[in-house]
């Protein structure tokens, strides 16, 4: 019961669209493994498993701010790099994890970035602002919270590019539920909040929604949700997709039934994450996340 929604890239230049499509190759492995008609040779980079060592470079500090109750706190950032690699400028996916921002820690999407990794990229997990304890009911501060720590995590990276070899145009933002509305934020806020322009060629969110409208000239996006999910349904994950300007493009929603609970990412919640199919997941990770509230104890904080 996972369904896919997808905007295809708009109409650029084509240096711009060469980076786009290039920066999106994540979404090609997860098309070919999800659509019919989508095929690539075996051992084609950024679809398949094409490295067997990942080099990991650990809490790299990428923003110093303070938390929303005025106490300092530093941000870090772990870094996935394939190892051996001899390409000078790679794309980066930027994976950002879920916990309704009031829970959660970078390490639960370290499987992700290991595998996208493993494929080419150089995968990135962060570390943002959340408000443990706050029940939730300051959730749009929370969320602008992490937004802007999003946004710095991105440009820290472009900033330090040549250090990791990473193409500074081609980095993607990723993430889970909470993490996956942050991902969608860079696309979609940038202009009111933020940067004039998005800061990303383009987003995958997983179980998540997006707070603004697109415009036709948003980076492409990619969204994985669940037709029984119970903390963001289907047609909140996506509703901003059929907001998309006429004749851009768009591809359907396809709804895949009959998964298995250990295919979940958080299966507690009907909240699911991910799909067997999906080759996007890292099969080293857990069905269940470390540190992932469950629906238990979210309900618990809520009512605190």
């Amino acid at each position: 019961m996972l369904s896919v929604t997808a905007g295809e890239p708009h109409r650029i230049g084509r240096p711009r669209l060469r980076t786009t499509l290039v920066a999106l190759g994540l979404v090609a492995a997860v098309l070919a493994a999800v659509l019919p008609g989508c095929d690539w040779p075996d051992g084609t980079r950024f679809v398949d498993t094409v490295f067997t060592e990942v080099d990991v470079t650990r809490d790299v500090v990428y923003r110093r701010t303070t938390d929303h109750q005025g106490q300092p706190v530093e941000l870090r950032l772990d870094i996935y790099q394939p190892r051996g690699d001899t390409l000078t400028r790679r794309p980066a996916v930027v994976w950002m994890f879920g916990g309704a921002w009031i829970a959660g820690e970078r390490s639960q999407m370290a499987g992700y970035a290991e595998d996208s990794a493993r494929r080419g990229y150089v995968g990135v997990t962060i570390d943002y602002r959340i408000r443990p304890g706050s029940g939730g009911g300051d959730f749009l501060d929370a969320a602008m919270d992490a937004y802007d720590d999003a946004v710095a995590a991105v440009e820290w990276l472009k900033a330090n590019a040549a250090t990791y070899r990473i193409d500074a145009r081609a980095i993607v933002a990723a993430g889970y539920s909470a993490g996956g509305i942050n991902a969608l934020n860079l696309l979609y806020l940038p202009g009111s909040r933020g940067p004039a322009t998005s800061p990303v060629a383009g987003a995958v969110g997983v179980a998540g929604l997006s707070f603004a409208t697109p415009t036709a000239d948003d980076p492409p996006a990619l969204m994985f949700n669940g037709t029984n999910d119970q903390i963001v349904p289907l047609r909140l994950g996506s509703a901003h997709l059929q907001r998309r300007p006429a004749g851009r493009g768009r591809l359907p929603v396809h709804a895949h039934r009959g998964r298995r609970p250990r295919d979940r990412v958080h299966p507690a919640g009907r909240h699911p994450g991910a799909d067997r199919r999906l080759r996007l997941r890292a099969r080293a990770h857990p069905a269940r996340l470390p540190g992932q509230p469950t629906a238990a104890q979210l309900g618990r904080r809520r009512s605190a």
